[in-house]
């Protein structure tokens, strides 16, 4: 995914808490989510915010 640009967001909301500790120890360096964000309004502004900082201009 790196390889494409795409970023690997967790959201705790659902499964995502539920996920982050069962899997956590799986986990290798190229699965380990970017950002762990709250809820989803959590995620799109994080998501938003890295794109302004990567885009040129």
């Amino acid at each position: 995914m790196a390889a494409v640009g795409a970023r690997r967001i967790l959201v705790e909301t659902g499964w995502g808490m539920q996920s982050l500790d069962k899997y956590r120890n799986l986990w290798y360096e190229q699965a380990a989510p970017d950002y762990i964000a709250k809820d989803l309004l959590d995620a799109a502004k994080w998501l938003v915010s890295t794109i302004k900082r990567t885009t040129p201009g």
